[in-house]
């Protein structure tokens, strides 16, 4: 089982909600829906880029020789992907800077 990080409620106080507790679901339901958001906006390249360095956690030559490109373009792929992803958060969650 693992634990859940405790949060700062106060300065000196913090609590480490249960496993089971509804809103900790909540959030990471909400999470997914954020990054799944995010994902749709990307370039198809961009998102099987990323789908093949996260999921299935192959190396950029690797990724590259699946996708029939040069790893440049992977990594270039990549960054854009990340850099699109963290706007798109941004964006949703109503920030002008992290």
């Amino acid at each position: 089982m693992s634990s859940l990080p405790s949060i700062a409620v106060a300065p000196g106080v913090e609590i480490t909600p249960a496993a089971d507790d509804p809103l900790v679901a909540r959030r990471a339901e909400v999470t997914r829906e954020l990054l799944r958001e995010g994902i749709r906006g990307l370039s198809p390249l961009e998102r099987d880029a990323l789908r093949l360095a996260t999921r299935e956690r192959l190396s950029v030559p690797d990724a590259a020789s699946q996708l029939g490109i040069e790893p440049n373009e992977v990594e270039a792929n990549l960054r854009s992907g990340l850099l699109g992803l963290r706007q798109s958060l941004i964006e949703q969650l109503g920030e002008s800077e992290l």
